[in-house]
């Protein structure tokens, strides 16, 4: 299936198109288990996860580690050369993204609207027209997979941004409903302490567990058989976590304070 996908994406040169063929054959992408135990199901293709699949340098035989290629142990079933022909025009085509077009034309409502057909989040696009710029809102669902996975139409960005600021408008002149509106969110707010308490006493429990794990890795640094190289990859990787949690406890205690003088 992966040879194929390499040689659809080489014949169409669009992401897609190859992804509504790969859905249209019944393909999905292959369940498996996070390093901390996570179950993940398998599931229909969309753009990045075959994105992620023509960029994976390891179905050419070869690893990569700290940003070097290294001969691998297993036999690769892409040659270098498909592989280099789909890089160019996975570049060529501009999917990877990137900063600067992350909000390019300062979109209002990114991130806050859904399709009321799937629930997926609504995306802000554009094109040109002799110089002309028409900006929309598509299904990140249709975006992903083609509109087979979802028909929802592209929405005119302008005419939904007008609509969504003469409302709050009208919000900000009706004292009642502003009184209802705060009412509404401090109920919200206070509700959120349950859940916020009971998430500080998992991630203590998780930052005990990974204590525990670094103090058994430094010991075994000085005295274990196995490569130093793994064994302080792993500590590394533990340690992250550990700053990770520190970082989201005191986000939450930041949170229940200010939620406390409500």
């Amino acid at each position: 299936m992966v040879r194929e996908l390499f040689d659809l994406y080489l014949q169409h040169r669009s992401l897609l198109s190859v992804v509504r063929e790969a859905n249209r054959r019944g393909w999905t992408t292959k369940s498996y288990v996070t390093k901390r135990g996570v179950h993940k199901g398998s599931g229909r293709f969309d753009k990045a996860k075959l994105q992620r699949i023509l960029t994976n340098v390891t179905y050419t035989g070869k690893i990569q580690h700290q940003g070097k290629l290294y001969p691998g142990e297993h036999k690769g079933i892409i040659t270098k050369k498909v592989f280099d022909q789909v890089q160019a025009i996975i570049q060529e085509n501009g999917n990877g993204g990137g900063k600067g077009v992350r909000n390019k034309h300062s979109a209002l409502l990114k991130g806050l609207l859904y399709c009321a057909s799937c629930g997926a989040t609504m995306a802000h696009t554009y094109t040109k027209k002799k110089n002309r710029l028409y900006r929309y809102y598509v299904c990140t669902t249709a975006q992903k997979q083609g509109s087979d996975a979802c028909q929802t139409p592209s929405l005119p960005a302008q005419e939904i941004e007008d609509f969504i600021v003469e409302q709050i408008r009208r919000m900000a002149n009706d004292p009642d409903l502003i009184d209802q509106v705060y009412e509404q969110a401090v109920k919200q707010q206070r509700a959120r302490i349950p859940r916020l308490k009971a998430e500080q006493k998992r991630l203590q429990k998780e930052r005990q567990h990974k204590g525990v794990r670094i103090n058994e890795l430094v010991a075994a640094i000085g005295s274990s058989g196995q490569p130093l190289d793994s064994l302080t990859d792993n500590l590394k990787e533990l340690e992250s976590m550990v700053a990770q949690i520190n970082q989201r406890q005191a986000e939450i205690r930041d949170e229940t304070i200010v939620i406390g003088k409500i």
